[in-house]
């Protein structure tokens, strides 16, 4: 923290310290045309960088006592651990020259699922969540699919040694899968979100 200010600890567990996305790099060295591959759960420093940043979500108005119930899907970095399964590529194109640097331009290619049970950590919110009296929910099973399906080009800054730009566009997916008993009723919903995203970094 800055010198004479305060903060709570646990902000900091979790976060990471390198936001240069050097796990897209290749391992050892390549040639020119040459194709590498990536571990796909470096996507997740792609979609949440800086690691779990603590933030919360904000709804307005009264959501009837049910908060503790679906406000907090978890860290997305924790979706990344178990369940990753597809392709993430990078290939070595050419070096080019930028104001006297040398950066090293590379294709990305990624078609990459995850899975995460969720179940018991929406139980647990269940179980702590403020529910109107004589209601009880059992969360019996939630699952969260994520899909990402993209390319780009990764600029890496040779002669500085970091990361000099991103741009990835991709089509996104996710699904929610719940079910819960609530008062002896089971109730089972699906939920689909889809869409294009583009993730743009430039540090130049």
């Amino acid at each position: 923290y800055a010198e004479g200010e305060k903060g709570d600890p646990e902000l900091l567990g979790g976060l990471q310290f390198d936001l240069d996305l050097v796990a897209l790099l290749p391992k050892e060295e390549i040639e020119t045309d040459e194709t590498y591959e990536i571990d796909p759960r470096a996507l997740v420093d792609v979609i949440a960088p800086g690691g779990s940043l603590h933030l919360e979500m904000k709804s307005e108005g009264d959501l009837g006592g049910l908060s503790g119930i679906g406000g907090d899907l978890g860290d997305v970095r924790s979706f990344f651990q178990d369940g990753v399964d597809g392709d993430f590529t990078g290939k070595f194109v050419e070096v080019r020259m930028s104001d006297g640097n040398k950066i090293a331009v590379i294709e990305l290619k990624v078609d990459v699922t995850t899975v995460a049970d969720l179940t018991e950590m929406m139980g647990d919110l269940g179980e702590n969540g403020e529910l109107p009296p004589g209601m009880d929910i059992d969360v019996l099973e939630q699952k969260v699919e994520f899909a990402y399906k993209g390319e780009g080009i990764l600029e890496w800054n040779l002669s500085a040694g970091h990361l000099f730009g991103l741009q990835l566009s991709a089509e996104t997916a996710v699904q929610f899968e719940s079910k819960t008993s609530m008062a002896e009723q089971l109730m089972e919903m699906t939920t689909d979100m889809s869409g294009e995203s583009e993730t743009i970094i430039r540090t130049d």
